[in-house]
């Protein structure tokens, strides 16, 4: 009866470590998803920002052409209020 009894045990402890190793590799692998993620997240947002970024200097580059245009017309005299 007692080697039974060891059995018993011997595979109750080994659940047990499987169980404890198992958890350990499910976080371990949410972490690195968890990271992998945020990576793929940041570098969707900093191409956004690039991209709107080079949307804005692109305009304020238009922009600022059409007001020295602009401004080269205006007469050179201050104007009377």
């Amino acid at each position: 009866m007692r080697l039974f009894k060891r059995e018993w045990f011997a595979g109750f402890v080994s659940g047990v470590v499987a169980t404890i190793i198992g958890f350990g590799f499910t976080l371990a692998w949410d972490i690195w998803k968890m990271h992998g993620e945020t990576r793929r997240r940041h570098n969707v947002i900093f191409s956004i920002i690039r991209e709107d970024i080079g949307a804005n200097e692109f305009a304020f580059e238009h922009n600022y052409k059409r007001l020295q245009e602009e401004l080269a017309v205006l007469p050179k005299r201050p104007i009377n209020c």
